[in-house]
């Protein structure tokens, strides 16, 4: 059986924590816990099996049809952005190291990368192009200000 699952992201110590449940489908409106800044979406194949001895035992398969992440109600920002708004070497650092060419702060203040396949939404999981009207749906920035359509390239420090 295939089974869809949502992996919601929480503030951690020193990492995120995550929390895995069974949804019944990938479209919006979604309940997002509000301590989660992120969320993605994944199938697995789903099967219990009887071991020797009679012990049963649900197994799971790999992942398959990995969402990017989505953030809810969060900013996109590049690397000149990103040392605009703070004096936060390791962040900038982890950018150019990494090859990211922007990060996202999330609804909780902190920084993960933002990829090509990563979106925005509002608190209910709705695009956020549904929700801000003519605002970007990668970057959420009004039409004059979207760098989404330039090339990409990480810039050096």
């Amino acid at each position: 059986m295939i089974t869809t699952l949502c992996e919601f992201l929480f503030p951690g110590s020193f990492v995120s924590e995550s929390d895995v449940r069974t949804v019944a489908t990938r479209e919006p409106p979604l309940d997002i816990p509000p301590a989660a800044f992120a969320y993605r979406f994944y199938n697995v194949a789903k099967e219990t099996v009887t071991l020797d001895g009679g012990e049963v035992m649900t197994v799971y398969g790999k992942l398959r049809s990995v969402s990017g992440w989505h953030y809810p109600e969060a900013q996109v920002f590049t690397v000149d952005e990103v040392k605009a708004l703070h004096d936060c070497d390791h962040d900038i650092r982890n950018m150019a190291a990494n090859g990211w060419a922007r990060m996202v702060r999330s609804r909780h203040g902190n920084w993960q990368p933002f990829g090509d396949d990563d979106r925005l939404v509002d608190a209910h999981g709705m695009p956020w192009e549904a929700v801000r009207g003519d605002r970007c749906g990668e970057c959420g920035q009004e039409p004059d200000a979207c760098y989404c359509a330039e090339e990409a390239e990480p810039k050096e420090l």
